[in-house]
């Protein structure tokens, strides 16, 4: 190597999921549709349906991907908080200022605790994201679905823990995968909470 040529630099990667066999795809668009037609039977109005809407279309893809890489993709987690946003937007167009600052007060809380769990190691911030957007969307349903919602992320959190831990003694854990746990709690607080609420 001569003085002019630049050294070979290994820079870091982000871990790539790899591709999604076609049978896997379609299993996704099932879960898609089923979840879309859930989201618009249990959302009250149309500002909760666009949100529920989202929340549908990227959780098949979040869940894979955090399983895979341990990460979530900011332009998936960044179309859910879009959709919080414009659902909220128009709940608020309707029913007033106060209602519609509510869900960012509460999706402000989320973040605040959460990035500074973050900060120590205990989440990543995909999952801190992708948490104030659905705290944010369950918040006009009072402050018991926000607690359910976290609560029942922590729970299945530490049966995926435990499970794990189980099952790999001795070796090293990657982490848990939380984006999911967050996922599987809304959507269970959706069907089974949200109406009672």
């Amino acid at each position: 190597m001569s003085i002019l040529e630049t050294p070979p630099t290994s820079t870091p990667t982000t871990p790539r999921p790899t591709p999604t066999p076609p049978a896997d795809r379609v299993l996704e668009l099932g879960a898609v549709v089923l979840l879309g037609g859930l989201a618009v039977t249990v959302a009250p109005d149309v500002g909760a349906q666009i949100s529920f809407l989202a929340v549908a279309a990227v959780t098949p893809a979040l869940v894979r991907h955090d399983l895979a890489v341990r990460r979530l993709p900011n332009p998936l987690v960044g179309l859910l908080a879009t959709a919080f946003v414009v659902g909220s937007t128009l709940r608020g167009v309707d029913s007033g200022l106060l209602s519609a600052s509510i869900p960012f007060g509460w999706a402000a809380l989320w973040f605040a605790v959460a990035f500074a769990l973050a900060v120590g190691g205990a989440f990543g911030m995909g999952d801190v994201k992708l948490g104030a957007a659905l705290v944010g969307i369950v918040a006009p349903w009072g402050g018991i679905a926000v607690g359910a919602l976290v609560a029942g992320a922590g729970v299945i959190g530490l049966i995926v823990v435990a499970a794990t831990a189980l099952r790999a003694r001795g070796s090293r854990s990657r982490g848990v995968p939380f984006g999911p746990c967050l996922l599987a709690s809304f959507w269970a607080l959706s069907v089974f909470g949200g109406p009672l609420l």
